[in-house]
């Protein structure tokens, strides 16, 4: 059967092979797989995991490998990457099962030289006292991108913008797990009305934060199985970004375009302020996320989304 590892693994072999956004490539896999709940996340957490802190996994394992990462084929580099971000950042899976599970996945997919070498480079990192080694990058720019796997680009401007403390704190909560969020259909139920059914549903929920049709999903049911979410009660969407569409203020009866819409969470909630009254065109360059976007649309009962698989740049 196979495990949460091997589709993280080919998630991320895909994405990076074929130029994929990731979240396209891990629906692929776990669809495929018909992965249960459990595996199913963790082969998540796995992706996502090594897709956000991978700048951070590959200084580490060049400090301890003999060749360098990037001369590395796919298959092993991710090999690599996994078993790393399971010893540095997943306190609750053992060293020794993070490395044997790595050396499986070599065998599987690689030859003997590649199963020693990531069974090498995993122990010699299991085994470090200070796997990422930060006094010794003595760039202060240089070394808060590899702690927090950032580009330097955006730590510069925000050590110039904020200062040290500030950035430390931006950079630390960008990489914090969110909250799973909801966002209302205001066409179809009030928040409370929501919360009511996701109850009745073996769900717990409770109000957002900062938005006062957010929903913070804490536990229960996966949220495409529930009755509510098929009905088209509810999209799932960052908290954060349903602040973009307050922004842009639009009304019934105006024209907006999303020139980046994919895959449909600021689109359908700009099609709720604008009560479904007159149109909205929602654009992307991937035709693959657009499917998300026409879905969400068809499930929320939003009629004014005109849907277009172009280059907004041209």
């Amino acid at each position: 059967m196979i495990n949460a590892r091997e589709l993280a693994l080919q998630a991320l072999v895909d994405a990076e092979k074929k130029g994929r956004f990731i979240d396209l490539s891990l629906a692929r896999v776990l669809a495929r797989a018909r992965a249960d709940v459990r595996t199913a996340a963790l082969a998540t957490e796995l992706t996502y995991g090594v897709v956000r802190r991978r700048l951070t996994l590959d200084h580490t394992l060049n400090r301890v490998a003999s060749r360098p990462l990037d001369r590395q084929p796919p298959l092993l580099r991710n090999i690599l990457r996994l078993g790393a971000y399971q010893l540095l950042f997943l306190s609750g899976i053992p060293a020794y099962a993070a490395v044997n599970e790595s050396v499986k996945l070599g065998r599987r997919y690689g030859h003997p030289g590649q199963v020693r070498f990531i069974n090498g480079v995993l122990r010699a990192l299991a085994r470090s006292k200070d796997p990422l080694a930060l006094t010794e990058i003595t760039d202060k720019i240089e070394r808060l991108a590899v702690e927090y796997s950032y580009p330097k680009w955006l730590v510069r401007r925000w050590l110039k913008r904020w200062g040290e403390v500030r950035t430390r704190r931006l950079l630390d909560q960008g990489n914090q797990r969110p909250t799973l969020t909801l966002r209302v259909n205001s066409l179809q139920a009030t928040r409370e009305e929501l919360l009511q059914r996701l109850a009745a549903e073996g769900a717990q929920a409770q109000p957002g934060v900062i938005h006062p049709w957010a929903v913070a999903y804490l536990s229960g049911p996966p949220v495409h199985t529930l009755p509510s979410f098929r009905a088209g009660w509810f999209v799932v969407q960052d908290e954060a970004s349903m602040l973009a569409a307050d922004a842009v203020g639009a009304q019934p009866g105006e024209v907006v375009l999303d020139a980046c819409s994919a895959p449909g969470g600021k689109t359908t909630h700009l099609a709720q302020r604008m009560q479904d009254r007159g149109r909205l065109y929602a654009l992307d360059i991937s035709p693959e996320r657009l499917v998300d976007t026409r879905e969400n649309a068809a499930r929320l009962k939003l009629n004014c989304i005109r849907i277009m698989a172009v280059d907004a740049r041209q």
